[in-house]
Order: C-alpha cells, then sequence, then structure tokens
C-alpha cells in the first residue's frame, strides 16, 4: 500500500499539520482539508533559496517546471503538469496577471524579495478562478499587517567568477502597525551586465500598502508597480561551414538590435466585513495597466529593417465573496466581473503602420462548499462563465479528503477546467479566429499526504489529465495562418515529496516528477498555396521532460551559520520543427534539449541576529543547458547562465 511505503520512509509518529491556506478556497482554509495538492513556499523557505527570481524560487519542485529565456529580466512561464504556461493562473494577492494578450503570466514580474509566501495549486482550478486555470494557479503572496515595525534591506551582487559584481541588486522595505493602520512600502532595483552580447537588464520595482483592520472590518488599499528594459538576444547561433554567422549578430546572439521595455500597474482596494461570528463579506476592486514595447531590426536579404510594437492593455474588475457558516458547513459564494481593452501599434517602414484594438468583458459565478461527515471532508465547487468572446463555460470540481488516521489522509479530486484564448488568437488582424473555443481539460488527482510533529512530511501524487481543443496556428484554403481548435494532450504523472528536519542538524526536501505527456496534433504535410492536406499524429508531448528530481540539503553547522546544498536533474525535452525543403511536402524535425544535472552551493551566516550573510555559487559544475527551444533546428537554443557567484547582505 501506498502509505506502508511512506511510513517506512520516515519511521516516526505521525501527527497532522494545520498550515493553513488561502488560494486554494479563496479564504484562509487548513491544508489538511485541501483536496489538490498544494505546494507551500514560506518567508524562511525564501531565504534558504536565495532566488534572483520567483522563476528560480520555483523550479524543479514537484510538478512544477520553469521554461526561460535565460536572461536577467525576460520572461519565464510556469507549467504545471505539463499544462504549460498558457493554461497557469498567476496571481498577485490575489489579482490575476496574465496577460490578456497571449494568456501566459510572467513570473520575472514579480518582485521576489517582497513576496511573503507562494502558494501553488497543482490541478484545474477553473470553478473558483475562471479562465486559465487548466493546470492551476500560482498566487505570490506579501506582507500586509504587522504587529511591530519591521525593517529589511537586502544589497547583492553577482556575475560569473571573472566579473562578480556583474549582477547587482538593492531591496529596501519598511512596514508598521500605528494604531489600526497597517502602513508598508518596498522598492527594488536590479541591474544586470549580461553573459551574453545584448542581453542587459534593468529593472525597478515598488509596493505601497495601506490598510486598516478593525473588529469587524478591514479595509487595505495597495499599489505595485514595475519597469524592466532589457536586451532581446534571441537564441544562440550555431556557426559552422553551412551556418554563417548572423548578419545582425554575434557569436553569442541572433540580434544585438533587439529591445524590449515593460512597464506594469497593479492596484487594488480590499474590503471585509465579518457582519458576525458566521459570515464574511469580501470584495477587491482591482486595475491593471500593462504595457510592453518592443524594438526589432532584421536583415531583409539586402538591408535592415527595423519595427517597433506597442501593446497596451488595461482590466478593470471585481470580486466579490460571501463566506456563511450554516449547520456546520462552510457555504462560500462569488461573483468575479473584469474588462479588459488592448490597443496595439506596429510601426513599419516595410509593412506600414498598423493600428488595431480589442476589448472584452467576463463575468463569472461560483459556489463551493465545505462539509466534514466523520472522516470525510467534501469540498465540491461549480462555476459558470460568460465572456463576450468565447461565450459560456461550466466548470465543476469535486473534492474529498479521507483521514485514514491522525497522521494520514487519502484525498482525490476530479475537476472540469479551461484555457481561454488570447486577444491575439481572437482579434488579430486578419488572422484571428473570432469563432474560437476554449481549451478544454478534464482532471483527476489521488494523494496521499503525512507529517510528523518535527516537520517531518510527505506526499504522493498520482494524476491524470487530458486536454481537447488545443488551439494550434495552422493554414487555412485561402492560404492565410489562423488559430484552430484541433489538438489534444494526455498526461499520466506521478509526484513525490518528502521533507524532513532531522536532530534540528539538517533539513532534507527531496521531490520527484515523473509525466507520461502524449500530444495528438493536425499536422501539415502538404501546402501548395492553395490545397493544403493534414494527418493527425501522436508524438511525445513537446517541451515536457519526463522526469525531473531535486534534492535540497540545509545543514545547520550553529545556531548562526548554514550550508545549503541543491541537485537538480531534468530529462530530455522535445520539440517538433516544420521542413518545408521538399514543398510542397512538408515534413516535421525533431530537436532536444539535453538532459542536464545542476548544483548549486550556498552558505549564510547571521551575525547580532539581524544581519545575514549569505555567498554561494549557482550552477556549480557550469552545466551548459536550456529550457527554451530556439527558432530553428539549426540554431543552439536560449542557453541558461553559467556558472555564477553571488554574495548578499541582509538586514531584517
Amino acid at each position: 500500500m501506498p502509505w506502508v511505503i511512506l511510513l517506512f520512509i520516515t519511521g516516526q509518529e505521525i501527527t497532522q499539520l494545520d498550515t493553513v491556506v488561502v488560494t486554494a478556497t479563496r479564504y484562509p482554509s487548513a491544508l489538511r482539508d485541501i483536496a489538490p495538492a498544494i505546494r507551500l513556499l514560506d518567508r524562511k523557505d525564501l531565504e534558504t533559496l536565495r532566488p534572483a527570481t520567483l522563476a528560480e524560487a520555483l523550479n524543479n519542485l514537484a510538478g512544477i517546471d520553469i521554461r526561460e529565456y535565460g536572461q536577467a529580466g525576460s520572461f519565464a512561464g510556469v507549467n504545471l503538469r505539463g499544462v504549460p504556461s498558457s493554461g497557469v493562473l498567476l496571481l498577485s494577492d490575489g489579482q490575476p496577471v496574465n496577460s490578456v494578450l497571449t494568456g501566459v503570466g510572467d513570473l520575472a514580474a514579480i518582485m521576489v524579495d517582497d513576496i511573503e509566501r507562494v502558494e501553488v495549486i497543482k490541478g484545474p482550478a477553473s470553478s473558483l478562478y475562471g479562465a486559465n486555470g487548466l493546470g492551476g494557479v500560482v498566487n505570490a503572496i506579501t506582507k500586509e499587517h504587522f504587529d511591530k515595525t519591521e525593517t529589511a534591506i537586502n544589497l547583492g551582487t553577482g556575475g560569473q567568477p571573472d566579473d562578480p559584481a556583474a549582477d547587482r541588486t538593492v531591496f529596501g522595505r519598511i512596514g508598521s502597525p500605528l494604531g489600526d493602520l497597517n502602513v508598508c512600502a518596498a522598492a527594488g532595483y536590479r541591474y544586470a551586465a549580461g553573459y551574453r552580447s545584448n542581453s542587459d537588464f534593468t529593472g525597478y520595482h515598488g509596493r505601497f500598502f495601506l490598510g486598516l483592520d478593525r473588529p469587524a472590518w478591514e479595509i487595505g488599499t495597495d499599489v505595485k508597480y514595475s519597469n524592466r528594459e532589457y536586451g532581446v538576444p534571441g537564441p544562440r547561433p550555431r556557426i559552422d561551414s553551412l551556418n554563417p554567422a548572423p548578419v545582425l549578430g554575434d557569436s553569442t546572439a541572433t540580434s544585438l538590435f533587439d529591445r524590449e521595455q515593460d512597464d506594469n500597474i497593479l492596484a487594488a482596494i480590499d474590503f471585509l466585513w465579518r457582519p458576525g461570528t458566521n459570515a464574511q463579506w469580501r470584495n477587491k476592486v482591482f486595475g491593471n495597466d500593462q504595457r510592453i514595447q518592443y524594438h526589432t531590426r532584421y536583415w531583409n536579404y539586402s538591408d535592415t529593417i527595423d519595427e517597433d510594437y506597442d501593446w497596451q492593455t488595461y482590466t478593470l474588475g471585481l470580486q466579490t465573496s460571501l463566506l456563511v457558516r450554516v449547520a456546520g458547513a462552510d457555504m462560500i459564494s462569488g461573483i468575479d466581473a473584469r474588462y479588459d481593452t488592448l490597443e496595439t501599434e506596429k510601426k513599419s517602414i516595410q509593412t506600414g503602420d498598423t493600428l488595431w484594438s480589442a476589448s472584452q468583458s467576463t463575468i463569472g459565478a461560483w459556489l463551493e462548499l465545505k462539509k466534514t461527515l466523520g472522516r470525510f471532508h467534501l469540498n465540491p465547487s461549480v462555476r459558470l462563465d460568460w465572456n463576450s468572446g468565447y461565450g459560456l463555460f461550466f466548470s465543476p470540481m469535486l473534492g474529498s479528503v479521507y483521514t485514514a488516521a491522525n497522521n494520514l489522509q487519502i484525498k482525490f479530486s476530479l475537476g472540469r477546467a479551461f484555457r481561454a484564448p488570447g486577444f491575439n488568437d481572437l482579434y488579430s488582424p486578419l488572422y484571428g479566429n473570432p469563432d474560437l473555443k476554449p481549451e478544454i481539460g478534464n482532471a483527476a488527482e489521488l494523494r496521499f499526504e503525512y507529517a510528523t510533529g518535527g516537520m517531518t512530511r510527505a506526499g504522493l501524487s498520482l494524476f491524470s489529465r487530458v486536454i481537447h481543443d488545443r488551439i494550434a496556428w495552422l493554414p487555412t484554403q485561402a492560404g492565410l495562418w489562423r488559430p484552430q481548435n484541433v489538438n489534444r494532450m494526455n498526461f499520466l504523472g506521478l509526484e513525490w515529496e518528502g521533507h524532513g528536519d532531522y536532530l534540528d542538524l539538517i533539513r532534507i526536501d527531496n521531490e520527484l516528477t515523473y509525466i507520461r505527456a502524449r500530444q495528438r496534433n493536425r499536422e501539415l504535410v502538404y501546402f501548395d498555396g492553395t490545397q493544403t492536406v493534414f494527418e493527425d499524429v501522436e508524438r511525445p508531448a513537446a517541451f515536457v521532460p519526463a522526469f525531473a528530481v531535486s534534492s535540497r540539503w540545509t545543514i545547520n553547522l550553529t545556531d548562526a551559520a548554514a550550508l545549503n546544498l541543491a541537485i537538480v536533474y531534468t530529462s530530455a525535452r522535445k520539440n517538433y520543427y516544420e521542413n518545408w525543403d521538399g514543398y510542397p511536402d512538408i515534413s516535421i524535425d525533431t530537436k532536444n534539449l539535453s538532459a542536464y544535472v545542476r548544483f548549486d552551493l550556498g552558505g549564510s551566516v547571521t551575525i547580532y541576529e539581524r544581519l545575514s550573510i549569505n555567498a554561494g555559487c549557482k550552477n556549480l559544475l557550469d552545466e551548459q543547458y536550456a529550457t527554451q527551444f530556439g527558432n530553428t533546428t539549426a540554431d543552439l537554443d536560449y542557453p541558461m547562465p553559467p556558472r555564477t557567484v553571488y554574495l548578499q547582505l541582509s538586514w531584517r
């Protein structure tokens, strides 16, 4: 039996931990009552990992795979159990931040130094959150309530061993209670010279929070701002007798001229009213202002062409929910509404200037129930969404938790979720398809969890997912490439987590993920400009590694000094590229990103209980690897950073 295996691993008496999470049910709930797998990182975990970014903090945890372009500040997407980032909802303090243009959430836009806690739901979440909950939810939570004045200052430097000051960071935060008021202000700056040509990065982040807490109600306002300006070097080029050096690049970069600037403003007002001990009414009004400016230069056989793109999106949203406790059950109902607009401008001498805009309205109503019946805890939920672009979608979810003993719980969840088509899919001039439907996913999970009073805990998950009506861009009979609902993916997987503290000397975190992922895609096999021929072909899924294993060791040398070692293994990934060499017949080429092992080593010393000195080396053995494919089978993809050393001073 699976729980016998788990007991054998620890060999200790087991008791239940009462950790509280907010993302899985949209209000504080005990982790033991949540059926889907939840992964938590708190402030202590983040201080041990010392990540430069949120993507680095999450990478290679069980079921979590990060795909990024390697240079500081560039886009980083989170994949959950094989589901790509366009199907994973990214929240900042409960506020959705996925792009309405593409549907993806960018981890690089969130300031990791200011995060107090990260909660990850690794299961379908559309029954509570609606669109983009196909694979799960990542919620980055900041600190808003203070018992006393707290200050935090972080100074850091890092880079390759021959230039250890190439990456510089500064972060400061102060939070304080002022009677019933809570005030918090935070700001950060990062500069990185980059290890490739045109890979430099400059970024600023800031946050201000003001809240008023009274016995019967709370109100708070939060504003976050981020600005990033960075080079876009593209894939590393392959230069040999068959592949000449890029005209506008060099040996490390395809482009020396492409640049991007991102500006994001997130603002929210929260109001919580407690009319009695058995009722809570929560409201959030939020707005997002996101702007991306991109400049590109490319070679057009005999001359260079410059183009500038400007994407401006605005979101205005409302979340309202009511919790009522009746007859030993919690019933939560809510309504989410939002209005999104997009304005796009392309400036090009070659093709002429292009302007287009789009807007959408979305309303979702949801209902959740929590009820304990003996050893069973039931947690069903259901949601109905209406969107002006893609219509209605119904998302049910059933969660059940069986307490087999004080130390062991058996959890089962079954749900339906969806990923909404983005504005680019629906409304792009000439190529958009307004008839697109959402991608639909059905998922099931069986999970075993246990924990000990000594903070040793483990979990084993068996899960299955099927996603159909996946969106792919394919040519039509008229010769235009348009998005269509044609593809399908299947996932069968296993996750294992083991976390233990031994004799107050060593903490060990081991995590393993196995996913058997298959895709069935409609592939183009013939195209002569007017006639198109497709075949449905099943292959191993693109981008998804079959295995990922991580082991992290924290050794407490003294009460004030610790040594940290992390070992990460990720198996190979595949991607598929159309080959037009035999035009009008078209074939498929396969490209692999090799498996890799990465070692990170770090240490910390605390002086006078407030000043911490942290130093270490990431990618200790200088492993050459990539997590993001390039544009063709010929290039060398997007390399991840080589061996990097760092030094951080933290005052708290």
